[in-house]
């Protein structure tokens, strides 16, 4: 038989989630946002200010991917860890794993995908947004233990 709960009770137990939720959300956005400061930094090229004063296309691409495939791995370390503090550590580890799917592309699959980047190449754009969307489920994957 089911047991009904009251409406405070329902209230406390609401109340209780969204402090959680509030806190995970603040630990996920401001990975989010250190990750695209990072990658605009070990970069090369700053995607950023690409795609604001010149409209780059394949800067818009190749940032999209890289910010989608951290998100999933950081989305992942939000379900798949235990409190706040094991997640701002995974946090941090998908940080470093999606920054090396980055040199992997660039010193292996494509060495002169900055260049091509600037210069608006949509098809290095792509491939280079898709690897960090493969990085980052992979990432997430990896993270579920």
């Amino acid at each position: 038989m089911e047991e009904t709960i009251g409406f405070s009770q329902l209230l406390n137990l609401f109340m209780d989630g969204i402090v959680q939720y509030v806190v995970y959300f603040a630990i996920a956005m401001t990975f989010l946002l250190a990750f695209k400061w990072l990658y605009n930094l070990i970069t090369p090229n700053n995607d950023w200010e690409l795609i604001r004063q010149q409209k780059n296309v394949a800067a818009s691409i190749a940032l999209a991917g890289a910010a989608l495939g951290y998100s999933i791995a950081i989305a992942s370390a939000a379900v798949n860890t235990i409190n706040m503090i094991d997640f701002a550590m995974w946090g941090g580890v998908a940080i470093v794993a999606q920054l090396m799917g980055f040199y992997i592309v660039r010193l292996l699959l494509l060495p002169k995908v900055d260049a091509r980047i600037e210069e608006g190449d949509i098809a290095a754009a792509i491939i280079l947004g898709a690897m960090a969307l493969s990085t980052g489920l992979l990432n997430a994957a990896c993270m579920t233990f």
